[in-house]
């Protein structure tokens, strides 16, 4: 019987343990000595995907993608894969859930369709599906995402535990409010955010809290634009606790890109861009490329809504050139909106060339 490597077990007993830093700390030993172990190969695999869900918990995207990847398409069948068990289940969600937070939708999409099909466990597959939907959303695509709520809903009935149900609820009300039916999503959200946002370290409460703060984030910043300016300060209160509780960067940047809309809608500019800069930088340092776009979206409407014309137009420029890529509909017809607005009120009043200085920088582009 082949026994693994010293360091690879000590890495396997980390993991085990939800001990992150000391996988993180003893992960590349563990990877030498599997290199320079002729049965190596049989655990390398497994020690990836340690290395990459470790990673992927101090979200630093990029290397846990890499990691991850090289992980998860070479486990197989081997010992490493029985010594991790339902852990390939969960870096493989983990992999398609970070690609598609980077942009890297091409590389997102086939893994998360793979991961729906019927070989999978229950919940993998409901977390696939919900992967789908969330793309769905983003996309603004509503039928594509009212049939991927109907298969979620459905697989959430046969997983375990009032928790998938729950989650399932809190998409159903982001697919609604993307579909503008916004009272149905707030009545939906009444009930199914208490439930999610609770204090808790464990990875079921971690996405409990996660799916709160986007839920509640996402109808902060749709009711603010229709003047529903208690309700928007409501749903942004609603989304710091769990926000505080998940203790991640991505959620404290929702939280302060939803400061940003519902500020600027209440004329608070200075605080709107505040929040937006905040945002603007963890979305950036996070590689979070569609977060990000959005977010200058936001802060070229704050520019628009101030007067500003020159440092919203860069501002939308910047974020038609980011977002073209990535063929989110909804926000290039908002950027090009913006823009043929300038354009309009430039014909009609233009700008006096020999007037300087009076608007904000913008932030910086993004490299």
């Amino acid at each position: 019987m082949r026994v693994s490597p010293r360091p690879y077990r000590d890495l396997l007993d980390a993991a085990r343990r939800g001990d992150q830093t000391t996988v993180l700390s003893c992960g590349r030993r563990a990877l030498d000595a599997l290199a320079a172990d002729p049965s190596g190969a049989d655990w390398t695999p497994a020690a990836l995907v340690l290395l990459g869900l470790a990673l992927a918990s101090r979200e630093q995207y990029s290397d846990a993608c890499a990691y991850l990847a090289r992980g998860v398409d070479t486990v197989g069948d081997t010992h490493g894969a029985r010594d991790i068990g339902p852990m390939v289940d969960v870096a493989a969600l983990t992999l398609a859930g970070l690609l598609a937070r980077q942009g890297r939708f091409g590389e997102a999409v086939p893994r998360l369709r793979d991961l729906a099909g019927p070989h999978w466990r229950i919940d993998t597959r409901l977390g696939a599906v919900r992967g789908q939907l969330a793309l769905a959303v983003l996309f603004a695509d509503v039928s594509t995402a009212q049939q991927l709520v109907n298969t979620a809903t459905d697989l959430a009935r046969r997983s375990k535990g009032r928790l998938p149900a729950a989650l399932v609820d809190g998409d159903r009300a982001l697919a609604l409010a993307t579909d503008g039916r916004l009272s149905e999503a707030t009545a939906l959200a009444e009930s199914v955010v208490p439930l999610l946002a609770a204090p808790g370290s464990s990875t079921e409460q971690r996405w409990a809290n996660a799916q709160a703060v986007t839920v509640a984030t996402g109808l902060a910043r749709a009711l603010a634009p229709l003047g529903d300016d208690p309700p928007a300060r409501r749903w942004l209160q609603a989304a710091g606790p769990p926000a505080a509780a998940s203790r991640t960067r991505w959620d404290a940047a929702q939280v302060a890109l939803a400061r940003c809309v519902v500020a600027r809608e209440a004329d608070d500019p200075d605080l709107s861009g505040q929040a937006g800069h905040e945002a603007m930088q963890l979305f950036t340092t996070l590689n979070a490329a569609p977060a990000a776009a959005l977010t200058q979206l936001e802060l070229a409407r704050l520019a628009e809504r101030q007067g500003h014309r020159a440092s919203a137009a860069a501002l939308y420029r910047r974020a038609e050139a980011d977002l073209a890529p990535m063929g989110l509909p909804r926000e290039l017809t908002a950027v090009r909106a913006g823009l043929d607005r300038l354009d309009r009120l430039d014909r009609v009043d233009p700008p006096d060339p020999t007037v300087t200085g009076g608007e904000p920088e913008h932030p910086p582009a993004r490299s």
